[in-house]
């Protein structure tokens, strides 16, 4: 994440389009980044004060609806970006992990059966860069025995 731009107002439209939009079965990035005036690689930003809010709030991970194209079509489920994760019982499961599927699919249910109309987005006050901190220190407290990530990709490498 190299910006100073402040991407909370921006938060605010993308967090009303997901929610108009957590039927969808197939809500991709590029589609959410054409509909809020964003370009694709900025995207992130706002997704990660939508995910932060929804984590510190301990609401379903609305940022999951949102789908990576050409993974959803080769391996014909739903897939959610590398970066995205989930918060269970005091831990943070990512897409590499291995119990990650199931639990990905109870909180996509969670996130289409959830009232969000009764909640009052309000964007974490950090910057970009302190929301990265802090999900780059969550990273390293991965749930118990799952493999991590850049570990694998190393070996993949080899």
């Amino acid at each position: 994440m190299k910006s100073n731009k402040n991407w909370r107002p921006l938060s605010v439209s993308v967090w009303h389009y997901l929610i108009e939009h957590r039927d969808n079965k197939s809500l991709f990035f590029h589609d959410v980044a054409r509909e809020v005036g964003i370009s694709l690689r900025h995207l992130n930003y706002p997704l990660a004060y939508v995910l932060e809010f929804c984590e510190r709030q301990s609401l379903p991970p609305l940022t999951g609806i949102v789908l990576i194209k050409q993974e959803t079509v080769r391996l014909q489920r739903e897939c959610p970006s590398a970066h995205f994760r989930l918060k269970h019982q005091g831990q943070f499961y990512y897409p590499c992990d291995a119990s990650f599927e199931a639990l990905y699919q109870q909180k996509l249910a969670e996130v289409r059966r959830f009232d969000w109309q009764a909640i009052h987005y309000a964007p974490s006050p950090l910057t970009v860069f302190e929301l990265k901190s802090q999900w780059l220190e969550a990273k390293k407290q991965r749930a118990p025995g799952t493999p991590h990530a850049h570990h694998l990709s190393q070996l993949a490498r080899r």
